[in-house]
């Protein structure tokens, strides 16, 4: 008699109800082999399917596996299938858990993520709590930019951070010489070499980035806002930007002694700014 071969095995529509129920080719044909004379030993269903006996065996155990069939005796191990309404009961009884925890499993992760690209949050104290956690959760480093005022509401936190190795650099506005006395571990710079202030509305505005993957920047005012973002070209391009602002300040303290860059930046500024261009941080997007 000729061995059939998984594509030979005959289809049938309860064969298919098995396999959609995980069963493989060969289990669902065995089980069906059964089912038509049992109890029967491996050998036996393997003479009357066609089967190879490696095959069947295999398909077996992994049936007793699934509680879809049981042995009545040892040597020679005689099978007898499950009644088919239990079976089926427990099947999907473990397959709608197992869709049931795969659902919520996979929208926890998307939701995860879609909330985690870019999270606001309003108020003093939530602009306080996201940065006072994103300093606890930076590991390698971490970039702050804002009015010497601001950051020194994070004096403990940054140099927590400080203390844990991450490596700190502040481009202050201000009295940022006041902030290198607190803060001995840090790189302290000051903005563009001079550390001017631009306007009233941008002493508000602090500006955290942290191991390549955040940036969160928070404007603590009457109508304070705090703003994560997690997207990575958009957190590339911040950290790339504030990098170019520690390269800029280097420039200038290198250059201090003839005061040529420093000039030259502020005719930059007069010619490129636009006029009031901090508005929007006191007037929120009207």
């Amino acid at each position: 008699m000729k061995l059939l071969t998984e594509s030979d095995v005959p289809d049938s529509k309860a064969a298919r109800l098995l396999r959609r129920l995980g069963f493989s080719t060969y289990e669902s044909a065995v089980w069906l082999e059964l089912v038509n004379g049992f109890p029967a030993t491996a050998y036996q269903v393997a003479k009357r399917s066609g089967l190879q006996r490696a095959n069947v065996y295999r398909a077996l155990e992994g049936l007793a596996e699934r509680h879809a069939v049981k042995t009545l005796q040892v040597k020679p191990t005689l099978y007898v299938p499950v009644d088919p309404r239990s079976m089926i009961a427990s099947l999907t009884a473990n397959l709608a858990g197992e869709c049931e925890w795969f659902a919520g499993h996979v929208s926890s992760r998307m939701q995860s993520r879609n909330q985690g690209t870019i999270s606001t949050a309003s108020g003093i104290d939530a602009c306080l709590d996201r940065m006072r956690s994103e300093l606890s959760a930076a590991r390698h480093y971490a970039w702050l930019k804002g009015d010497a005022s601001t950051l020194r509401l994070f004096i403990e936190d940054t140099d927590a951070a400080c203390r844990r190795g991450v490596e700190v650099k502040i481009i202050a506005f201000g009295a940022w010489k006041t902030l290198h006395r607190k803060l001995p571990r840090a790189l302290i710079y000051p903005h563009e070499g001079t550390a001017q202030r631009l306007s009233s509305a941008t002493d508000s505005l602090m500006t955290l980035a942290r191991d390549g993957r955040s940036v969160t920047t928070a404007i603590f005012s009457d109508q304070a806002t705090v703003t994560s973002i997690l997207d990575h070209a958009l957190t590339y391009q911040m950290h790339s930007y504030l990098l170019h602002e520690i390269f800029l300040a280097e420039m200038v303290l290198a250059e201090r002694a003839d005061g040529t860059v420093t000039r030259s930046l502020q005719a930059l500024r007069q010619k490129h700014r636009p006029a009031a261009m901090e508005r929007s941080l006191s007037h929120g997007s009207e």
